[in-house]
C-alpha cells in the first residue's frame, strides 16, 4: 500500500492536536475526544468492508484502552 503504519499514525497526531487547541479555546465546559482507528491493506473486488471494518475498530478499542489506563494513572 501507499499509505503506511507511520503515516496513519502522524493523522491521528494531527487529529487529536487539533481536538486538544479546540478545547483549550473553545471555553466549552466539556472537552471533545476520539478514540481513532485505523486498517490499512489492499483490497480486492471480492473483499467486503465489515472485516476491515472491524480491524479497523479493534485498533481504536486498542487505544481506548491505553486511554483508559492513562487517566487512571493519572488520578
Amino acid at each position: 500500500p501507499d499509505y503506511t503504519e507511520e503515516m496513519a499514525k502522524e493523522l491521528v497526531d494531527r487529529i487529536q492536536n487539533y481536538m486538544k487547541q479546540y478545547n483549550e479555546t473553545s471555553g466549552k465546559p466539556y472537552p471533545v475526544a476520539a478514540s481513532i482507528g485505523w486498517h490499512i491493506c489492499c483490497v480486492n473486488d471480492t473483499d467486503t468492508l465489515y472485516p476491515l471494518i472491524t480491524e479497523a475498530d479493534k485498533k481504536m478499542y486498542e487505544e481506548k484502552k491505553k486511554k483508559a489506563t492513562s487517566r487512571y494513572l493519572r488520578h
